[in-house]
């Protein structure tokens, strides 16, 4: 289990570079945090630490323009730009998890610290990722 953030970054949307931490067993079902506005990934490393602790794995992810994420070149900060670019992440894995992910379906949890309406928004976006749940967390994770 990785218990510091292995950080990768992909392609998002028209090709900006969405960049991302990794925790845990990237084998392990994935729960994938996404920061509000004004916030980076970084605000999730406590919460992603504990939810690695447990036995699954965290990702946290930098919507574009935010964090170490680059800037949209035509300005493109839609909610479902920041979905596609979330889908991106999560076709991004390694190949242990790949051949993982042949052998048994992985379930998703995402995790989201916005307003519910944001919440609601992307998860009808993302039913692309089949299985995948978006929940409201509040307060710690203790």
């Amino acid at each position: 289990m990785t218990t510091s953030p292995d950080s990768f970054s992909t392609q998002g949307v028209d090709g900006v570079r969405i960049v991302a931490d990794r925790l845990g067993d990237p084998l392990a079902p994935a729960v994938v945090f996404l920061h509000g506005g004004g916030q980076t990934r970084r605000s999730w490393g406590p919460s992603a630490a504990a939810v690695a602790e447990r036995g699954w794995q965290a990702v946290t992810v930098d919507f574009r323009g935010h964090g170490e994420s680059d800037w949209s070149k035509d300005g493109d900060y839609r909610v479902t730009t920041f979905a596609g670019d979330v889908l991106e992440v999560l076709r991004h894995e390694s190949d242990d998890a790949r051949q993982a992910q042949a052998d048994a379906a992985r379930r998703r949890v995402l995790a989201n610290h916005t307003a519910d309406h944001r919440a609601a928004e992307l998860e009808a976006l993302l039913g692309e990722a089949r299985g995948a749940v978006l929940a409201q967390i509040d307060g710690n994770m203790s």
